[in-house]
């Protein structure tokens, strides 16, 4: 059986829910969003931010954070800890991740040193 698609206002009210709970405080800049290039980078910023929001409440020491980029991206969760140990193995290449997604167009956190080396 397929899964029912919410109504606009079912996710209405999971927004406002979402909002009451503080999980949207991303300051809206309507001309700093219409500069932003990339509606993808945004999204993925945005989502990975509210991921580590509700880690971080849950008590949950893991973190989002990302490989690769564009159409290839995912998500990996892993602690602080294993962050380091990854990014200080000598066969870890910077371009591929792990890295700490930021709402600064146009990479979004992935580097172009980290993409070109």
């Amino acid at each position: 059986m397929k899964a029912k698609s919410p109504t606009n206002s079912e996710l209405s009210e999971l927004t406002a829910l979402l909002d009451e709970q503080g999980f949207f405080d991303w300051a809206v800049d309507p001309e700093a969003e219409r500069r932003r290039m990339s509606k993808q980078g945004i999204a993925t910023y945005r989502t990975a931010d509210l991921l580590n929001q509700l880690f971080k409440r849950a008590g949950v020491d893991e973190r989002s954070y990302a490989v690769e980029g564009g159409n290839d991206l995912a998500f990996v969760f892993v602690t602080q800890k294993m962050y380091e140990i990854i990014v200080a193995d000598p066969e870890h290449e910077a371009r591929h991740g792990l890295y700490v997604l930021t709402d600064a167009y146009p990479d979004f956190g992935w580097s172009a040193n980290e993409r070109d080396s």
